[in-house]
């Protein structure tokens, strides 16, 4: 049985379409780790975090918790959140359920999942 061969050019055109998906997989988890760092040095924002990861819902890929993303489940938008803000958040955070508080409403509010 004759083995496949295949040329040095090939294998660095693979390496090379490796480590470019992989510097985009790296530059996803940087701006959502922005994103919540900037949301943190807001005075009214709440995170809550699971310590236990068996209790989250969604999954991340072995690359993107090696690279230190982390799953965010929900994500609560105060008011004064414009709409583009809303749109990246949700864009960032695809696998987060996003709920907007009304002005109205306390930090008491009945969350649970619909």
């Amino acid at each position: 049985m004759k083995l496949p061969r295949f040329s040095l050019r090939l294998l660095l055109l693979a390496v090379a379409v490796l480590c470019v998906w992989l510097a985009r997989e790296r530059g996803a988890v940087m701006e959502r780790k922005a994103a919540i760092a900037a949301f943190k040095q807001r005075a009214d924002f709440i995170m809550l975090d699971l310590d236990d990861p068996a209790l989250s819902f969604n999954e991340l890929s072995p690359i993107r918790r090696a690279l230190g993303d982390d799953v965010v489940e929900v994500i609560l938008l105060l008011p004064d959140i414009s709409q583009a803000e809303r749109a990246r958040l949700a864009a960032l955070f695809p696998e987060a359920t996003i709920y907007p508080l009304e002005s109205g409403e306390d930090s008491d509010a009945d969350l649970s999942v619909p």
